[in-house]
């Protein structure tokens, strides 16, 4: 019989042990889990984007049939979709152009050279800052509609490549706006040079947003009482009155203020009102309660809930000086304010600090 009373005596004491140590853990789990939070972010300059562009430039063919290289102005419009990943864009477009040239052949007569056509290209560029990327370009333009003065050429292809350069310049509503520039070389001929320099503007609309998940890692600061006292003399008007003084109700406005603000940053607060051994004992502590109930007022003017504050009143039964005397006598007569269990008590406290109310203590 003993021995089946001490097994059991064991078995229980195995049972709380364990129980225990699983509580422990899970409150230890349920710590790491508020220090450690994740979330779910937008970075809205990443993904993709379609976008709708237009240019304008220089351009001139340079080769041996010309006496006078051939130039003019050119012109381009175009849409497209790109994708910023990482420190890298891309895109690609497809648009229309017109190229108008002039200039002297070989034997100096007026060369009239007026091309329209289609346009691709396709540009992978860096980003050497926030707001600044640059990379090489490769265009491909078919000729639609050649004319050299009234005669109609053949359609061709001309292939360029050559560098490009965008600048983010700011918002037009949900659009992103850029500047951009890019320098052309024909690749396509090796009789002939042609160059093509062209800046414009384009405007996108994000159509994927790229989002991402951010794991912050910071350590809760600890938790603890803010106790402060305030000196009567400093808060009241007169020896005998409960009647708060203007920068003081200013002061206390604040602090209900941010009180309210963070509800979820303190437990409660403790009031207590006290007052020195002159008087007779009922007066000093309906003096002391009138001085309590007055901060209190003040404290729940910002309108959190008035359960979380408890007023108490302690006449002189709990002097903070038990000596006699003018020093002691002005230490005792004081309101105390304890804010319990702040999670921001250094904020707290630098609301309390400006008001010049005599001693502050931390717990």
């Amino acid at each position: 019989m003993q021995k089946t009373l001490m097994k059991s005596g064991l078995c229980s004491m195995l049972v709380l042990a364990a129980s225990s140590a699983s509580l422990a853990d899970q409150k230890q789990s349920q710590t790491q889990a508020q220090l450690i939070e994740t979330t779910s972010k937008t970075i809205p300059d990443q993904g993709y984007r379609f976008h709708a562009s237009l240019g304008a430039g220089f351009g001139s063919v340079m080769g041996g049939q010309y006496q006078s290289s051939p130039t003019g102005t050119t012109t381009i419009g175009s849409v497209g979709v790109g994708r910023r990943t990482g420190r890298w864009e891309w895109d690609t477009n497809l648009g229309w152009g017109y190229s108008p040239r002039s200039g002297l052949d070989s034997l100096g007569r007026p060369v009239s050279i007026k091309i329209r056509s289609a346009r691709a290209d396709f540009s992978a560029r860096l980003r050497l800052t926030s707001f600044l990327e640059v990379g090489p370009i490769m265009t491909a333009n078919f000729g639609a509609d050649t004319r050299f003065n009234t005669i109609v050429g053949d359609s061709v292809a001309t292939f360029y490549g050559g560098g490009k350069a965008v600048l983010d310049i700011g918002q037009a509503g949900i659009f992103p706006l850029q500047a951009w520039a890019e320098a052309l070389t024909e690749v396509s001929s090796f009789g002939r040079d042609a160059i093509n320099l062209i800046a414009g503007v384009r405007l996108s609309l994000p159509i994927q947003e790229r989002r991402v998940d951010v794991v912050s890692i910071s350590q809760a600061s600890p938790r603890r009482d803010v106790r402060v006292v305030l000196d009567s003399k400093k808060v009241f008007f007169k020896t005998s009155s409960a009647k708060i003084k203007p920068e003081i109700q200013s002061a206390l406005a604040r602090v209900s203020g941010h009180l309210a603000k963070n509800p979820n940053d303190w437990d409660a607060i403790e009031i207590t009102g006290h007052a020195d051994n002159r008087g007779p004992k009922d007066y000093n502590d309906r003096l002391s309660l009138r001085r309590a109930n007055a901060v209190q007022k003040e404290l729940l003017s910002a309108g959190f809930d008035p359960q979380r504050v408890n007023v108490e009143a302690f006449g002189f039964s709990k002097p903070a000086d038990p000596s006699n005397g003018p020093k002691a006598w002005a230490q005792n007569r004081r309101v105390e304010l304890t804010f319990r269990n702040v999670a921001n008590a250094a904020a707290l406290e630098e609301l309390l600090a400006p008001l010049n109310l005599g001693n502050s203590k931390k717990n």
